[in-house]
């Protein structure tokens, strides 16, 4: 079933990077505060050049800028497949680990990969079920996009539970 929050306020946080857009949404009947990226991050062979280093470095510093606001999640599209990269510290985080669908890596699974683990954020797709029943990963076997959503590992099972979403 859908969970639907109801907001008590929303505002931008952060507009000043092409690409990038971050989000505050506080929930009416809760303490929930969402810190909300939204990104996009163009194919490395696309005419609108971005540097991706660059770019997963922005998004980190911006994370780090927004960590003590509230719950930090990052969604959008940045042509980043991470295959069977792990995501979280064995032993430490407890996580499940991801259904991956796709399993092939490119460089910007490497740079976001990295970026991720630096900041202790975990992907979120191929975590909740299935992947026949997976409703966070957008993949398509012709043109092979896999749209990603992160949070922080020691949110994740809260997260899949609907823990943080209960008013």
């Amino acid at each position: 079933h859908t969970r639907v929050i109801d907001l008590d306020h929303l505002a931008v946080l952060d507009n000043s990077e092409e690409h990038i857009l971050w989000l505050k949404l506080k929930a009416k009947h809760s303490d929930l505060v969402l810190c909300l990226c939204s990104c996009y991050l163009p194919p490395k062979d696309s005419s609108h050049k971005v540097e991706g280093d660059q770019f997963f470095d922005k998004i980190m510093a911006q994370v780090y800028s927004y960590q003590n606001e509230g719950l930090i999640c990052i969604c959008g599209y940045v042509n980043a497949r991470m295959g069977e990269l792990q995501d979280f510290i064995e032993d430490v985080d407890d996580v499940p680990l991801r259904d991956i669908v796709d399993q092939s890596c490119n460089e910007y699974g490497d740079l976001f990969h990295a970026h991720l683990t630096s900041c202790n954020m975990c992907i979120l797709n191929g975590r909740r079920g299935h992947r026949d029943k997976n409703g966070y990963t957008r993949l398509s076997a012709k043109q092979r996009k896999n749209q990603l959503l992160t949070m922080p590992g020691y949110h994740i099972n809260s997260y899949i539970t609907g823990h943080h979403f209960k008013s």
